[in-house]
């Protein structure tokens, strides 16, 4: 936890103490003995004493506060731009950074300078050179020359060889989809956009459940349903209980709760972390990073993208910065990130008539950003009951976007009263399954009669040998009569 200054010194101290805490600490105990110890009359900065006052009554009224509602990036990085010094930064850098940079990244270098500079001017001139360096790297990255980067292929490609795997990433919770995508690839970036109920969080919940039982790490930013709540569906989806009932404390018999207790343990033995009060990209993007830092993060979950907020004047602009930020975070941390999405009106429509449009609410940086973009609608139960013989409650997944693999639909069925998601083989899979049976009958009755003339043959030879056994013992016993009458 951060040290708060209680008695500052001077006046810039405690003002730079306030603007590095609020920049930086994700703790909110912290940040509740910093609202607690927080003293007015020691900030002259009319912006950070705004900013400090709305911390205060929000961690008041709510026991926390969230940074996306005071837009304080603007005015917090100034603040730390402008410790004391002579030779403060000029504003075009700031503008730059914001602009051009993910300020993620920006915090990391920050959080170093503050802990390494001693002097405030040594402060400022390493934070100035941090955000020149930004916005450099915004235009061009560092680049490794192709020999390493084709070294470090061949060396993953044996390692994978080695291990026998047949994915290149964290297995999806169907093998079908692992066929086609092999696996949530690190540094990729999924889209799944639908309707409103269509089932989204709950497929959210299959791939977390799947990776949580391959002892993968997931972190979870959820925008719509807390942390209990989320992680209730996960419980349900172990035990087959639906979550009221769970809550009710009638639905999990004896097993039911040690199966539970079990599941709960592997979610802590894993290091399942679930955010709800995070909703702008960049606090989203500090808080993978900082987990990622501690321990290997294998996916993250963002349940949904237009609830995260990013700077921009229009809804239309903040969507295409968080679907940039989102691209961004996933390359540069080298993990997958599974992000759900709405839809958008024209591809709403679409879904209706049956003629899928890859376009999802808010931005079309979305789509363009994501490396695997799938638009999710019900399944028609009369039309299932024609196709599949039986008419399903499910979901209809159509793989619209697939840069590095082909497109295409596959169908999920809700089981177990919504509490788990499975496949729902397709017509071509019926087919198949059913020439497979045939043929297996087929090499039944075929062994079956192989066996049955082997059989035969076997009497018929054993005949043989018994009667030519017997015609032996009567020759002899004739022979043997005929000697004796002599």
């Amino acid at each position: 936890m951060t040290k708060i200054i209680t008695n500052p010194p001077d006046t810039s101290q405690y003002e730079t103490e306030l603007a590095r805490c609020l920049l930086t600490e994700q703790d909110h105990d912290t940040l509740k003995e910093l609202a607690s110890k927080y003293h007015p009359e020691h900030v002259l900065d009319p912006d950070l004493r705004s900013l400090c006052t709305q911390v205060v009554q929000q961690i008041n009224a709510r026991g926390y506060a969230d940074r996306t509602s005071l837009s304080c990036a603007d005015s917090l990085v100034n603040r730390v731009l402008a410790s004391p010094s002579t030779n403060t930064p000029p504003e075009s850098i700031l503008g730059a950074v914001e602009r051009e940079s993910s300020l993620y990244l920006l915090r990391q270098e920050v959080e170093k300078a503050f802990a390494s500079c001693k002097d405030p001017s040594e402060l400022s001139d390493a934070v100035g050179r941090i955000a020149e360096s930004h916005r450099s790297r915004s235009y061009s990255t560092k680049s490794e020359a192709p020999s390493t980067l084709w070294s470090r292929i061949k060396a993953r490609a044996k390692d994978l060889k080695a291990k026998g795997s047949a994915l290149l990433g964290v297995a999806t919770p169907w093998k079908a989809l692992d066929r086609i995508s092999y696996g949530l690839q690190a540094g990729h970036l999924w889209i799944w956009g639908g309707f409103t109920s269509v089932g989204k969080t709950q497929l959210a919940v299959e791939f977390v459940y799947n990776a949580i039982h391959a002892l993968r790490r997931v972190i979870i930013i959820s925008t719509e349903q807390s942390e209990s709540q989320y992680l209730l569906r996960l419980v349900a989806r172990e035990t087959g209980v639906t979550t009221p009932e769970i809550q009710l404390g009638r639905g999990l018999d004896y097993k039911g709760q040690e199966k539970a207790d079990a599941f709960i343990e592997k979610c802590e033995s894993t290091g399942l972390r679930i955010y709800d009060k995070l909703r702008d990209v960049d606090s989203i993007l500090t808080a993978i990073w900082r987990e990622h830092k501690q321990r290997p993060v294998d996916l993250v979950v963002i349940d949904f993208v237009q609830n995260v907020t990013a700077p921009g004047e229009s809804a239309y602009e903040q969507t295409r910065r968080v679907a940039l930020e989102l691209q961004l975070g996933a390359i540069s941390l080298d993990i997958p990130v599974f992000a759900l999405s709405q839809v958008s009106n024209e591809s709403a429509r679409g879904i209706k008539t049956g003629d899928y449009l890859l376009a999802f609410k808010g931005a079309g940086e979305l789509a363009a950003a994501a490396d695997v973009a799938v638009v999710l609608s019900r399944l028609d139960q009369e039309e299932s009951e024609k196709e599949f013989g039986r008419p399903l409650d499910g979901i209809n997944c159509s793989i619209q976007k697939h840069r590095h693999g082909p497109t295409g639909n596959f169908q999920l069925e809700f089981v177990n009263s919504y509490t788990a998601l499975v496949p729902v083989p397709s017509a071509q899979d019926v087919a198949e399954e059913r020439a497979k049976k045939a043929d297996r009958i087929r090499e039944e009755v075929e062994t079956r009669k192989a066996a049955k003339e082997e059989e035969e043959r076997l009497r018929n030879s054993q005949r043989a040998r018994n009667e030519k056994r017997a015609g032996e013992l009567f020759k002899s016993a004739v022979k043997d009569s005929k000697g004796g009458d002599k």
